[in-house]
């Protein structure tokens, strides 16, 4: 297929930019999608093209933040909120809610368009972030709180507030909207700042909402043969002294050979295992290993759980 100049200047300009190419005015957009009909390119959101191998090679959060640029440019008025505000204040989201779909904020009511979603939210709390106009941390915690699932929205809670989000403007929005906001409360009540990462607050927010006791975070331990202090990702304390140990095996752990430190997979599991016999020396009762898989599945984390003897919250 023959390949229009300004077309592809527009492509090259785009890609330089980092977010995708659109159409301006109508032959523009008919060429665009005459090309993505002849399968030359993606139309990866409503007047949103790029090729297909430029697309694969990014990551969802970058996909993300492609669309939103792309939208910055042709509707500069578009603030963004939600989960999309979320992904462009760096807050920790799983790759469910990372779907190809953006949230706008909107003044009058909430409702979705295709893929576009207008939530009604407060778009005088815009400020920008990475060259995009988007709802600050606080309005966008409690735009999420009140939106998505509770394991889903805790991460974003640990981390915002670990970042200096102030605990008493989450509070003072909730007091402001004339609608029901127990859970956003409910998120602050167990929002915990010594969270490590994303994927600890997530699995912690699991066990919550299967009835467990609260975990302490990020305790230390040390051996005295090795001379070593040993941080644990959860630490539950029982009334007759015994201390379990909760610790999240991210595939990351095994996989991620970033995270690995170049060690193989062999080396890690011989490590770990050296590991746990540091805090048994140290005073630790039991330890408790469990998967990514596990807490997405529950039942697994569950059953983990109660064979190390964790206890069950107790207004369960």
């Amino acid at each position: 297929m023959r390949r229009n100049a300004h077309i592809e200047r527009l492509l090259d300009d785009a890609r330089h930019n980092q977010r995708c190419a659109y159409g301006s005015t109508r032959n523009e957009r008919a060429a665009f999608n005459n090309r993505t009909r002849h399968g030359d390119l993606l139309c990866v959101f409503p007047n949103c093209f790029t090729t297909a191998e430029y697309w694969a090679s990014l990551n969802p959060d970058q996909r993300t933040m492609h669309l939103c640029r792309t939208l910055h440019e042709s509707h500069p008025s578009m603030v963004f909120a939600g989960v999309t505000a979320a992904t462009i204040l760096r807050l920790p989201l799983s790759l469910r809610l990372q779907d190809g779909s953006i949230t706008c904020a909107a003044t009058s009511r909430t409702w979705t368009t295709g893929r576009l979603h207008h939530l009604r939210t407060d778009s005088h709390t815009c400020t920008q972030v990475r060259g995009l106009p988007t709802t600050n941390v606080v309005r966008t915690v409690v735009d999420c709180g009140l939106t998505l699932p509770f394991e889903e929205a805790l991460p974003m809670y640990d981390a915002a507030v670990d970042n200096g989000a102030p605990l008493p403007e989450i509070l003072r929005i909730c007091q402001s909207l004339r609608r029901p906001t127990e859970p956003v409360l409910r998120l602050l009540h167990y929002t915990d700042d010594r969270s490590e990462n994303g994927g600890e607050s997530w699995a912690r927010a699991v066990m919550i909402s299967l009835g467990f006791a609260v975990p302490e975070l990020q305790v230390q331990f040390y051996d005295a043969q090795n001379a070593t202090w040993y941080r644990v990702d959860y630490l539950w304390r029982l009334p007759n002294g015994t201390l379990i140990v909760g610790e999240f095996d991210g595939m990351a752990k095994y996989f991620d050979e970033t995270m690995g430190g170049g060690r193989t997979m062999e080396q890690r599991v011989q490590r770990e295992r050296r590991r746990n016999d540091a805090l048994l020396r140290a005073g630790v009762s039991r330890i408790v290993h469990f998967s990514y898989n596990d807490v997405l599945h529950r039942v697994p984390l569950q059953r983990k759980l109660e064979e190390a003897g964790v206890p069950y919250a107790a207004h369960r």
